[in-house]
């Protein structure tokens, strides 16, 4: 009697979201998070990423990795790289970074109020031209509820999408929309993106090939945190391509970036005066 009532239980639920619904549920979480990912240079943190290259022939050619943290000087945002490779950066690195640091420091510090507000704003239309594409997220989709789930103590649901028969791009970047599936961990109550899985089933062109053939079988993923203030910011994102840029060089890379302990800058006031 207990999984029939299981059964009709999720089947509601089901019902209780349609896919117009998700449609608009995954629209305005994807909304979010754009606006949440320059957010982020309010924060500072720690930061590691791995990157991994293949040959033609899928061997693993090289390896590399990093770990650096983020720190605010005098309300500005500087990063520094402490370790590559396993090992401390050696100090003509270290030094070399610490000069560049010094020169952009001053650089800012010698701009009006209205040049840095200036600066901001260019770097955030910059940020939202280069992935204006993402726009279409939405409409270039199906949504299907796949069940329910409790990740990390908070209630999700998990939605399947499809490539939506006559989505038609306006952007040649989201041409990849037509040959992705994947999986949104949609959180109930904040309507955020806590996870995104995704894998091209099919080679994309982006502009006729001339600027780049995504191969199948490239995948991606991201996860998504709520910090201590109530926003929630990127943990971690992955991508494994492979990709012909320009109809010469060939990519087969892996590449993992993860960002944790997040402190807003005004946790820095204090020291920065």
């Amino acid at each position: 009697m207990i999984l029939p009532l299981l059964d009709a239980s999720f089947v509601a639920g089901a019902w209780a979201q349609s896919p117009v619904e998700l449609r608009e549920k995954a629209r305005a979480a994807m909304n979010r998070m754009m606006e949440n990912g320059d957010r982020l240079n309010d924060y500072a943190y720690s930061f590691e990423g791995l990157r991994l290259e293949y040959d033609s022939d899928g061997k693993l050619r090289s390896e590399k990795n990093w770990k650096g943290r983020r720190e605010f000087i005098d309300g500005f945002g500087v990063s520094r790289i402490f370790e590559r490779d396993g090992k401390p950066v050696d100090e003509k690195e270290r030094r070399e970074g610490e000069q560049a640091i010094r020169k952009r420091l001053a650089e800012l510090k010698a701009m009006s109020p209205a040049e840095l507000e200036k600066l901001r704003r260019e770097r955030r239309e910059k940020t939202q031209k280069e992935m204006g594409w993402m726009n279409e997220f939405a409409d270039a989709f199906n949504f299907q509820l796949a069940g329910e789930q409790v990740l990390e103590d908070r209630a999700v649901w998990l939605i399947d999408i499809e490539p939506r028969p006559g989505f038609r791009p306006s952007s040649s970047c989201a041409r990849l929309f037509e040959k992705i599936r994947g999986r949104l961990w949609l959180d109930k109550t904040d309507t955020e993106i806590m996870r995104a899985e995704g894998e091209a089933f099919d080679t994309v062109s982006i502009g006729w090939g001339l600027v780049a053939r995504i191969e199948k079988g490239t995948r991606f993923g991201i996860e998504r945190r709520k910090v201590t203030d109530g926003v929630w910011l990127n943990t971690s994102q992955s991508f494994k391509f492979g990709a012909r840029v320009m109809l010469v060089k060939h990519l087969s890379n892996q590449v993992t970036n993860h960002w944790k302990e997040f402190r807003h800058k005004s946790q820095f006031a204090e020291k920065s005066n």
